[in-house]
């Protein structure tokens, strides 16, 4: 019987027993050794086992953990006998390269430094064993991926740059923010950002020429969290709604009104948080770039929602996912752009209507050939070198002809000439146990709960949808739904 074959497994001195039973695989078999011996996790190793005469057979998958069984059975052996042969470390001195010039020769190339060893220091080198790429697939090196995202003129998100790190560290972010730099042009930009300390450290010091601001979103969070304890219903939200007006206020003189009420309604820890957060990080009216109306990394929490499922595969397996992913998104678009026939994006021309219908009503009265007075609620003075759609419209100007060059149709598809070029697996050279080496990554366990969706923040509210498949309320779809139905 399969069920009463013991296995001793024999490494070095020690000898590990370990009971076939039904179900048992070749990989939990190795599970067992690992388990035992962890120095093994990390070194490539044979298996050879003895049945009666037959000796050095080899042990190395599904089907030869089953041969080995029925060996045993049809000699009557209840114990088989299974050898861990370790193989030497090997140095990482030289690569046989295959030549260019067609000729079938080798030639081999000397490595005086390991360049590995700029990302990886390891004390030791060590082999790439089947062993460790099915821990390695499996997830056992977990990280935290970084992300850069922009918005192209239809508003549509562009990923800039990524990268997998080991977790959110000052250093890791100091590293993305060189490279991410590397990538961009020397124009003025505007950062936003979460306030992590590494960004808020860093992101002066790689972009000095930049301006940086913070998502309002995280700051109204911070804002909740300031004011924890006992308060009337309604407080905490109105003095976060008091804070967002703050921000949002175009003018010194309106953001100074709205900050008095704030404090007069907040109190002390109102003040005290408006005080300790720089006003031209946050606020409109101090804030020196330009924002182009984002005011939180919203951005960011799409693309993490875009990439979901590919952050739950293996690490090479996610990074290609997300490359494909944006290569058909660049494709798709750059297809769709030669449709287009106005002069402003989509998206911007239809906002340019509603803006427009907004205030068509309002009388506007000309003073000069370039300012205006608009009769809304209140009164406004317009200068239409800074752009006024709804003075320009009165007066007969083609809007479109004041419009920010970054929100027409050809700055999107400059955006998108550069395709991502495929990287295909036909032709690539054959990669086997004896070429594969490569230094395991060291790892280290990740702070806190894995996380799959952001963490929301105390006190944020979750707006719930009404799912078309159960009609109840929650934070779930059709697609996702796990209800009974009738």
């Amino acid at each position: 019987m399969e069920s009463s074959i013991l296995l001793l497994c024999k490494y070095g001195s020690f000898t590990l027993v370990v009971k076939v039973a039904t179900g048992f695989r070749f990989e939990d078999f190795v599970g067992s050794i690992h388990r035992k011996w962890n120095e093994l996790i990390s070194r490539s190793f044979n298996l050879l086992y003895v049945v009666s005469e037959h000796r050095n057979c080899v042990l190395e998958n599904d089907d030869d953990f089953d041969n080995m069984l029925a060996l045993a059975t049809s000699y009557g052996v209840s114990c088989v006998e299974v050898y861990i042969c370790v193989e030497e470390i090997q140095s990482l001195g030289c690569f046989d390269l295959g030549n260019s010039s067609g000729n079938g020769e080798c030639r081999t190339v000397q490595i005086l430094e390991d360049p590995l060893e700029k990302f990886c220091h390891h004390n030791e080198t060590k082999r790439l064993s089947a062993d460790w790429a099915s821990l390695i697939t499996h997830g056992r090196y977990k990280g935290t991926l970084l992300a850069a995202v922009g918005k192209d003129a239809n508003q549509g998100l562009f990923p800039l740059a990524y990268g997998i790190v080991d977790s959110e560290t000052d250093d890791n972010w100091l590293w993305f923010l060189i490279k991410l730099k590397g990538i961009l042009s020397t124009r003025e930009l505007s950062i936003i950002t979460d306030r992590h300390t590494g960004l808020v450290k860093h992101v002066p010091e790689v972009f000095s020429n930049c301006y940086h601001a913070y998502c309002l979103e995280h700051l109204k969070n911070n804002l909740r969290d300031r004011l924890s304890g006992r308060a009337p219903n309604g407080f905490r939200e109105r003095v976060v709604n008091l804070f967002v007006d703050c921000a949002h206020a175009p003018t010194v003189s309106d953001f100074d009104n709205c900050v008095k009420e704030l404090c007069e309604v907040g109190g002390e820890k109102a003040k005290e948080f408006i005080s300790s957060v720089s006003y031209d990080h946050w606020a409109n009216a101090y804030f020196p770039g330009k924002r182009y109306g984002e005011m939180s990394s919203n951005a960011v929490e799409s693309f993490n929602s875009w990439i979901r499922e590919a952050r739950k595969m293996p690490i090479l397996q996610c990074v290609e996912q997300i490359r494909v992913q944006i290569m058909r998104q660049m494709y798709e678009r750059k297809q769709l752009s030669r449709k287009w026939c106005s002069v402003v994006c989509p998206e911007m021309d239809l906002l340019l209507k509603n803006r427009f219908d907004k205030g068509k009503t309002w009388p506007v009265y000309g003073s000069s050939d370039e300012v205006f007075e608009v009769s809304s609620f209140p009164a406004v003075v317009v200068d239409i070198r800074n752009k006024s759609f709804t003075a320009l419209q009165k007066i007969g100007v083609d809007m479109s002809q004041y419009i920010d060059p970054l929100y027409t149709i050809e700055a999107f598809r400059k955006s998108y000439d550069c395709p991502i070029n495929p990287i295909p697996s036909l032709g690539a050279p054959e990669v086997t146990k004896e070429t594969a080496i490569i230094l395991p990554p060291k790892t280290r366990r990740p702070r806190g709960r894995p996380k799959v969706a952001r963490i929301r923040s105390r006190g944020e509210k979750v707006r719930q949808i009404r799912c078309s498949r159960c009609q109840k309320l929650g934070r779930h779809n059709r697609k996702s739904c796990k209800e009974p139905c009738d």
